[in-house]
This record gives C-alpha cells, structure tokens and sequence, in this order.
C-alpha cells in the first residue's frame, strides 16, 4: 500500500502550479517550499512507475512523497501513511475505536515520538551506529518514527503541556521518583494495526538495565493484545497465511524489511492469549523463531498454552546457538535465514528431534497443558501422537524417569550412566538430594569421568554453575570417600530402580 500511495499523491499537487516550470521529460523545478529563496532551486522527477522524488539543493534534502510530507507538514511517516490510506480507500478495516480521553495519551504519544525521532538527528553517534552497526537505513528511521532520548529531554518536554506529567507516568515514561527513566535510550514508537502511537519501546545504548523497557498496562497499551509491526505485517500474514513470531522490535524490523513482512514481535518472550487472538484474525499457522541461546529455546515452550488452547498450528524455526534474527540476517543474508524457515518443523517433529533434559522439559510443558484441554478428542490425539512419536505418554506422572527407560535409536546410555542420570534428575530422598547439592559425587574417580562422558554432546544433559564449579575445584575437602558414595549410590538403587 506504500507504493500505491506513491503512485497516486504526486508531489506536484503541493506546489502552486503557476510557480512550476516544466523542463520536460517529466521533471519540474520551482522555488524550494523548505527555504526562502528566489532562485528554483527545487526539482521535481516523475519516474516510469508514476512515482515522484524531489531534491532540494538549497536545504540538500531529497526523498519521495513521505519524505517530502514529512518535512513540509512536521508529521511522521505513520501519520502520513495512515492519513492516505484513509483517504484514498485502501483500507477496509474500520478504526478501533477509543474513548475521548484516551486521544489525549495517543495525541501526547505521538506528539513526543515525533519530537524524540528529531532528537536522533541531533546525535550523530546514535544514528551511526543504528544505520552502521545495526543495518537500518535512513528510510527505516523515517517511516518507523524511530528516535532517541536525551538525559533531560523528556523532563523539559513534560513542562510544555498540561497533564503531560500524568500521562507520562501512566504511559511508563517516567516514574514518580525517576525522570530520567527512559533517558539516553533508543526509542521504539508502538502502533496499533490501524495506525494510532500507543506507547513506546526503549533500548539501553549502553550496559544499563534493563536492555529493553516496555510500557506497563495503561488506558492505551494493552500487553496482552498488542504485537509490534501488525500494523505494516497484517496483510502479508493473512496472504502468506502464516505468521514469524521474534522476540524484539530490531528482529521484527530486519525480517520485515528484508522481506519477511509476515512477521511480528510480542516485545519479549511471551505470546499471550489476546495476542494469539489478534493473530488468528489473519492465521492460524504460527513460527516461533527466537534467539538461538537456551532462554529463547525455553521460552517458545512456554508459549505453548495459549496457542494449543486457541486451536493454531506450531512451527518451530531454529536459529544456530547464540543468534538472534537480526544479527543472523546480519551476518548470513535472508537466502540463509529463508532456509531456516523452510526447514521449520512442526511441534510433533521437534519432538523427534530434541534429546535429554531439552525434551524432557517440553514434554513436562505439554502434559501440564494437554492434560486440561476440555475436548477429550483432541487431548486424546495429543497424547497418541506425542507417544507414538516420542515413545513417552505424557500422562505419566514422573516423565524424566520414563525417558532414562527408554532404549531407542536415540542411543540408549549404558547402566552407569543411567543410574548417574536418574540419581541426578530423580533426586527422591533427603540423603540423596544433600549428595547432589554438596557436589560430592564429583569428587571420585567415577563422577569425574561420568562428567567427561556427559560433556561430549552426544547428550544433552546440562550441569548447574555450581556443579562446574565443583567439577573444575577438585581440591575441595571430601567428606565421604568414593566407597561410602558407592554405598549410597547402591542403596538409592535398590529403593527407587
């Protein structure tokens, strides 16, 4: 709808056309609109697809029709996009709407974000690293409204409005005993579907914490219905009839503008229900594709509740460890991350792919979430697929033992390790749990080669940093000598094994 908006308002229709002066080949000059000059110094170029773009050599500014609104009306990409999509009948979807009082916090949003994104312009630095180090371009910035805010900003733009103050505070912007609480971070206007600024995504520019603020719920801001970038990705999704699902706005901006426009962001880890609910609006076939680190792997099961419960389809698009969308499109191009995606698997396949303590947690997830459906049919096809495909039903109260049981082509461990694992996942004594807890086994012989075993990533089973630490702090005093350990071990076999 951008470029239909391109080819229909033409930049000649702002110009007063007794001062253009027509120089053929489809091209105009006439007195800069930006600058006092009395010399045209403005030109005006029609290209073959019935678009415009400008340049101006007296303010050296150029662009197409946004650009070009922008700066002549003082208003954002949004408010031009959504303007004309109005105007000229490009969308059938009627506005949401909202309460008289509530345009007031919208005014306000849009207001400041219009004033923080020409606040970017005034450091350099910011911008740099944004277009050079994060991949956005100047285009990026401008249509998305993306700003920064300065120590101070905020504190002196509070000061020229009445009630700012207190719409400030209840949109998250600042708090009663920190004004500065947004300041010196990269911001991230919030949209809604049809346009309206809702609040604002802040991003630390330095060690500071927390790295991403969102707001809290407000009289505008709903966390658990909004999903940033809808408002460009709605159609793609409802063409494409699926949905990327990334865990931040810088993941959803790369992916988006190249190419994947079928994708959005919950600003964090979690899809909520109402979030589900907007999307099944335009889909119901859902990729998770978070961070490649071990928090982004366990997020995604945790989002399997509300999207089981709403009856989607899961697909899972895993990016190698320690790689989030951005900085993979980033480093490997979109060809490679478009192969990520077109290896997705669905939530059965994943299954049958994951090992170890990895699987053991989603089946843990799924049972918990399985096991309340109402529709007995569908739980029941749940249950069968999952065992038919993992060899576990997840009825079964104790999961992680049923797995060490198992001997399939997953690669069956041998008895010690088996034993060692149980002992360690199915702690079922306060004897055996204080074992574990003081790192004691690691101390022999036996728990330090069983430690090098595990560590080859034929298994996926992990260690906490204290039994690392353990591991590689072997002087430690021993309390039991590896006989009496033995002992235990046996003893803990014969009762629980």
């Amino acid at each position: 709808m951008k470029q239909e908006i391109k080819k229909r308002v033409k930049i000649t229709d702002f110009i007063e056309s007794d001062g253009l002066l027509d120089i053929g080949d489809k091209k105009w000059k006439c007195l800069s609109p930006f600058s006092d000059e009395k010399t045209p110094s403005f030109f005006i170029t029609e290209l073959d697809d019935g678009t415009q773009i400008f340049y101006c050599h007296s303010t050296q500014k150029g662009g197409d029709i946004f650009s070009f609104l922008q700066e002549k009306e003082n208003k954002s990409f949004q408010e031009i996009y959504f303007k004309y999509i109005n105007e000229l009948g490009l969308s059938t979807e009627k506005p949401k709407k909202y309460k008289d009082s509530n345009f007031k916090y919208i005014q306000f949003c849009s207001d400041l974000t219009n004033e923080l994104h020409k606040q970017l312009g005034f450091y350099p630095d910011i911008k740099k690293y944004l277009i050079t180090d994060r991949g956005l371009t100047e285009d990026i910035l401008n249509e998305l409204n993306i700003g920064f805010c300065p120590k101070g900003f905020l504190n002196n733009f509070i000061k020229t409005g009445q009630d700012y103050r207190n719409y400030a505070i209840d949109l998250s912007l600042i708090k009663e005993n920190d004004w500065e609480y947004i300041g010196n971070r990269i911001i991230f206007p919030l949209y809604t579907k049809d346009g309206h600024c809702i609040g604002i995504n802040s991003r630390s520019i330095d060690d500071s914490q927390p790295k991403y603020l969102n707001p809290n719920n407000n009289p505008i801001f709903k966390k658990n219905e909004f999903l940033y970038g809808l408002n460009f990705a709605k159609n793609q999704i409802k063409e494409k009839d699926k949905v990327i699902i990334v865990e931040g706005c810088l993941d959803q901006i790369k992916l988006y503008y190249n190419g994947f426009e079928n994708v959005v962001s919950p600003l964090g880890k979690s899809l909520l229900s109402g979030q589900v609910k907007a999307i099944k609006q335009y889909t119901n076939n859902i990729i998770f594709c978070f961070d490649g680190d071990k928090a982004g792997k366990g997020a995604i099961f945790k989002n399997f509740k509300d999207v089981i419960k709403q009856d989607c389809n899961i697909f899972i698009a895993e990016l190698p460890d320690n790689e989030d969308p951005d900085s993979f499109i980033m480093t490997y191009g979109k060809l490679e991350f478009q192969k990520i995606l077109d290896n997705s698997l669905d939530i059965l396949s994943y299954l049958n792919k994951i090992h170890g303590e990895e699987l053991i947690e989603m089946l843990e997830e799924l049972s918990n979430i399985i096991n309340k459906i109402d529709d007995s049919i569908k739980k029941q096809i749940w249950i069968q697929n999952i065992k038919k495909y993992t060899g576990i039903d997840i009825r079964k109260d104790n999961i992680k033992k049923e797995y060490f049981l198992l001997e399939d082509d997953r690669g069956a461990l041998s008895y010690k390790d088996n034993l060692f694992l149980k002992l360690y996942l199915n702690a079922e004594n306060e004897e055996c749990k204080t074992l574990l807890d003081d790192n004691l086994f690691f101390d022999t012989e036996f728990g330090k080669t069983l430690y090098l075993k595990l560590s080859n990533k034929t298994y996926s089973i992990s260690f906490t940093d204290k039994e690392n630490e353990a591991i590689s702090n072997l002087i430690l005093e021993k309390k039991y000598s590896e006989e009496e350990i033995s002992k235990e071990i046996n003893r803990i076999k014969e009762q629980n094994f």
